[in-house]
């Protein structure tokens, strides 16, 4: 008897797998155009942040130098 029972719960969950699969297969298969634009623009958008995190840090480095040497200097001299 339990052997049957246990022989059910594997039936029904194998068809249910395939069931899942299949479905998930042809909702993977038929994905939108315009899902697939806005993946692309997502991606384009990612590496224009990279770009532009790139150029900030670029700037940072060249002003680094000119406001190191502003700190350095003598208050004294500075005229107002």
């Amino acid at each position: 008897m339990l052997l049957w029972f246990v022989a059910g719960i594997v039936v029904g969950w194998v068809v249910e797998l395939i069931i899942d699969w299949s479905f998930w297969r042809r909702a993977l298969l038929s994905a939108k155009p315009a899902d697939l634009t806005t993946v692309n623009e997502l991606a384009m958008l990612r590496r224009k942040v990279k770009e532009y995190e790139a150029q900030i840090q670029d700037m940072q480095s060249q002003l680094a130098k000119p406001v190191a040497s502003l700190l350095s200097t003598d208050s004294s001299n500075i005229k107002e």
